[in-house]
């Protein structure tokens, strides 16, 4: 109770300070310092993004606090296997996916997977809470599409400028 408590007080210092964010060295930043952790478990994190991307107006404590949060859940229910993060932009919106070959959630636990405190085995149960009540407090949301015993896909959308930011 004391951890929910937390993570949600934690949550609600994360949608303040909102400034332009550069998500590709969030997104290069958080994979390479979740990578070590991934492949304790045998699983392969691979990154694909756009050479340029747009402007997200966003806490960047926020965006990395969503990113860990999922790659975390991809990498607990994934083993010897594979977690692909892919970037998109399209219109002004901006995807972040992480999809998995893990254990995939079952059936009966998929629709309540956003309510705070639903975990599926280990945790607390308030990550995929929070990443979503984060991702509509900056006018995104998180969707989850997973088949039990093949894999799981998450999806974050934020809305999006149109300056585009270049790597570099």
């Amino acid at each position: 109770m004391v951890e929910g408590a937390l993570a949600v007080s934690s949550m609600q210092e994360l949608t303040h300070g909102r400034a332009e964010t550069d998500v590709r060295e969030i997104l290069t930043s958080s994979v390479d310092a979740y990578r070590a952790l991934s492949e304790k478990h045998g699983n392969a994190l691979t990154l694909t993004m756009p050479d340029t991307l747009p402007v997200v107006t966003v806490s960047t404590d926020a965006l990395v606090q969503m990113i860990t949060n999922l790659l975390a859940n991809a990498n607990a229910h994934t083993q010897n296997g594979e977690i692909a993060v892919l970037v998109e932009y399209g219109g002004a919106t901006l995807k972040i996916s992480i999809a998995d070959n893990g254990a995939g959630i079952p059936p009966d636990l998929l629709p309540k997977v956003f309510e705070r405190g639903v975990t599926g085995g280990s945790g607390n149960g308030y990550g995929l809470a929070i990443c979503r009540e984060l991702a509509r407090s900056y006018g995104g949301d998180v969707v989850i599409d997973s088949t039990y015993g093949e894999g799981t896909t998450v999806v974050i959308t934020l809305p999006a400028g149109t300056e585009g930011r270049a790597d570099g």
